[in-house]
């Protein structure tokens, strides 16, 4: 129903559709903004392992590792099903040093329940831990920018008006005292605070949306680097500021996408019998 459609960039910046310029040096450090409810990783994993035959081992709140919650029971399946574990820096050091493919989002459940006016904004700690870690092993970058979800979701009312409300807020707030903590020690930031209360989507919803995917300009890193304070500090502005200008752009391009529209779209896609999925933007 999202028809989602994905993008490369070449090492010359220049930018194609699919995922043909998609880095093949190992290990590789996939980051990027979570959108709201986090339904990216269902779109992105089977993508790349079917068209590139890439399992990407994706890095996950532990909240999601939690069994014995029957809510939690799916999530759990497809975390697992697709190698996902819990993220750490332990986890991230074993993974990037068997050379994998890793997936992180900085932003955490912080991004995954925005508050209302958060609509694409980057929620990550200030500390560049991710470049170090990253340079330990000459892990090569891909900065990751997606859209569609959040501003194709209405919210009623978000984390901070729910935890406001009378009886329900307190219980809201127990709840989430509760939930495991995702930063500990060296990775734990006080300018990220997590958010586990879901906010509450207004009915009737909107029509699924398309999702674009941006895989950006691959960053270099170094071993060599890794305790050069100004070159881990500048890798981890250029990281930054490639996923929010992928989101710009992607924001920008899907205006001239004529099946952005879910109607059109879905008429589009029905008259082939759901086998070919409607054109978007050239980039």
């Amino acid at each position: 129903l999202t028809s989602p459609v994905f993008f490369s960039t070449c090492s010359n910046g220049r930018i194609i559709r699919g995922l043909d310029a998609f880095p093949e040096g190992r290990p590789l450090l996939i980051v990027g903004n979570h959108q709201t409810f986090a339904p990216d990783i269902a779109l992105l994993i089977p993508k790349l392992l079917r068209e590139k035959n890439v399992l990407i081992r994706g890095l996950a709140h532990p909240f999601g590792f939690q069994d014995g919650k029957d809510a939690n029971d799916l999530f759990l399946g497809l975390l697992e099903s697709y190698g996902g574990v819990p993220v750490s820096p332990r986890n991230m050091y074993q993974l990037l040093g068997n050379k994998e493919v890793v997936l992180l989002y900085p932003g955490g459940s912080r991004e995954v329940f925005k508050y209302k006016g958060e609509e694409y904004k980057l929620k990550w700690p200030t500390r560049p831990e991710v470049i170090r870690m990253a340079a330990r092993f000459g892990a090569t970058i891909v900065p990751l920018s997606a859209i569609g979800v959040d501003d194709g979701v209405n919210i009623a009312l978000d984390g901070r008006e729910l935890l406001n409300l009378p009886f329900v807020g307190q219980r809201l707030q127990n709840q989430a005292n509760q939930a495991p903590v995702a930063r500990r020690g060296a990775t734990k930031s006080s300018d990220v605070k997590e958010s586990w209360v879901m906010p509450l989507p207004s009915f009737p919803p909107k029509l699924p949306p398309r999702i674009y995917f941006l895989f950006g300009k691959p960053i270099i890193t170094s071993r060599a680097d890794m305790k050069n304070i100004d070159i881990v500090q500048a890798q981890y502005d250029e990281l930054k500021s490639g996923v929010e200008g992928g989101i710009k752009y992607l924001l920008r391009k899907r205006n001239s996408d004529p099946y952005n529209n879910f109607i059109q779209r879905a008429l589009y896609e029905a008259s082939f019998d759901w086998k070919k999925q409607a054109p978007t933007f050239d980039p």
